[in-house]
């Protein structure tokens, strides 16, 4: 987050305004991991396979739950106003930018559901590939939020204030959901459901990037090549995990 922010305020005009390919690469490499990644290890917790122990949840509910995650995404980025897809509203007085408050405080939501996910790797046997995910896609999200925080604020030392907020959501997301994930019982059947909703948070953010980066429908595009080199970059690293 601080490599992302930091990025936003020393890089000049021009390369601010190119940063689309790295989001779409990170879109696509967080997709990949959703589909390959997330959903099976959701499964492994249901029915307790690989390392987990029985969830006793239920399999329609878990669906139902990665509905709620979707839906929960689409109410945050009304806030956010898509910050977390890539973008970039570069006119303080865009009717379309939120206030600092209010985009600091979805995204530190959206950030807790990023650091939350990563409890699977303590029952999985591999989870090297999603934390690269997460630090991928954190990367221009925080660019993006630095970039409106410090054309929005007078201040550049208030904008990094801001910005700490949104930086220890993850670590936060992670503790908390640890919390829950190391205990029996109730607690562990909340963090499966939980799990179940970050799963649909993430399927709507990368999705939406997917559509959002191919707007003209060209088959061959630097977006394309954005796209096809994340999810073989991501999909790659998940096979070596896997064997």
């Amino acid at each position: 987050a601080i490599i992302g922010g930091g990025l936003a305020v020393f890089l000049p005009q021009k390369s601010v305004e190119r940063h689309r390919f790295w989001q779409v690469f990170s879109g696509a490499f967080l997709f990949a991991l959703t589909v390959s990644h997330l959903l099976p290890e959701l499964f492994a917790m249901v029915f307790g396979k690989h390392g987990y122990k029985p969830s006793g949840v239920d399999l329609h509910l878990v669906g139902i739950f990665i509905l709620l995650g979707y839906f929960l995404q689409s109410i945050i980025e009304t806030l956010t106003k898509g910050v977390e897809h890539g973008h970039l509203h570069t006119h303080d007085h865009d009717a379309h930018v939120s206030s600092p408050l209010l985009l600091t405080v979805s995204l530190f939501v959206h950030g807790l559901l990023d650091g939350a996910v990563l409890i699977h790797s303590h029952g999985g046997e591999h989870g090297n590939a999603l934390l690269a995910g997460i630090l991928i896609h954190k990367l221009p999200v925080a660019f993006v939020l630095m970039y409106q925080l410090s054309h929005a604020l007078k201040s550049k030392t208030v904008a990094w204030v801001y910005f700490a907020f949104f930086a220890i959501s993850s670590p936060i997301g992670l503790f908390i959901g640890e919390s829950f994930f190391e205990n029996g019982g109730l607690l562990y059947t909340i963090s499966v459901y939980g799990f179940a909703m970050i799963t649909g948070n993430f399927l709507n953010i990368t999705t939406t990037i997917f559509v959002e980066s191919n707007m003209g429908h060209k088959l061959f595009s630097k977006n394309r090549i954005a796209l096809i080199s994340g999810v073989l970059i991501a999909l790659g690293l998940e096979l070596l995990e896997v064997h």
